[in-house]
């Protein structure tokens, strides 16, 4: 199986929709997913999401299937800043969450003191619950961290149109990773495409791997500013 993450093309946050830009980007990504080919379009109940999704269904002829654990993980990872303000947690600065001590923390890594102002147990055990079951109903049953039993592999291609807190957040629980070692390690950019591979060994034991991240050149072809979240060109 082929797993696609999404993220949702540049938004309008207050309205929940797309930008003007934001739904060139999205239309931009017909062309990408016409050559790859797609089985199952799946999205996050929230606007901005929907909207991405909309023009690669219509093309390909794919209902959307709404899966509301996919939505933005927000305000569970909001971050409470000294004057009140909040701040989404992955963009909190890395060398807080990669100290000496932090960095070797891996099944309790809510418990660090940076942390105290998410909800980050909490926002962790529902990904992962939700995630088992999605996996599950698409073949795959997981055994340990970012191993999976393949109980009905299959070679389709599934699209997940999502955001970009819950993206690299899922990202890190399919690979068995601490969250707080990839939230300041990665991010997904507008309508970036992730790529994971479910491949099974003999053993019939699958480990996801991660082929690309967050790949834009959908934008490239589409003459489209090439640019990490339409402000720093890459």
């Amino acid at each position: 199986m082929i797993l696609y993450i999404v993220r949702h093309g540049e938004p309008d946050y207050v309205a929940d929709s797309l930008t003007p830009l934001g739904r060139q980007q999205a239309q931009a990504l017909v062309r990408r997913f016409q050559q790859s080919g797609l089985d199952r379009i799946y999205a996050s109940p929230m606007g901005r999401a929907r909207q991405t999704a909309q023009p690669t269904a219509d093309a390909l002829g794919l209902k959307i299937k709404i899966e509301p654990w996919m939505r933005e993980i927000w305000p569970e990872l909001a971050l409470t800043l000294p004057d009140g303000r909040h701040s989404f947690v992955i963009d909190m600065p890395a060398d807080e969450l990669r100290s000496p001590e932090n960095r070797r923390r891996y099944q309790d890594w809510y418990d660090m003191p940076a942390l105290d102002s998410i909800h980050g147990r909490q926002a962790w055990e529902r990904v992962n619950r939700y995630s088992d079951d999605f996996l599950r109903r698409l073949g795959y049953r997981r055994v340990s961290e970012g191993v999976y039993s393949a109980e009905k592999p299959s070679d389709g291609r599934v699209a997940v149109f999502c955001h970009a807190g819950f993206g690299i957040t899922w990202l890190a629980q399919l690979l068995g990773m601490p969250p707080h070692l990839v939230w300041p390690s990665f991010y997904m950019t507008h309508t970036g495409v992730t790529v994971l591979r479910f491949e099974s060994n003999p053993s019939g034991l699958v480990t996801p791997r991660c082929l690309c991240l967050s790949d834009m050149s959908h934008l490239f072809e589409s003459g489209l500013p090439y640019s990490y979240n339409n402000r720093l060109p890459i």
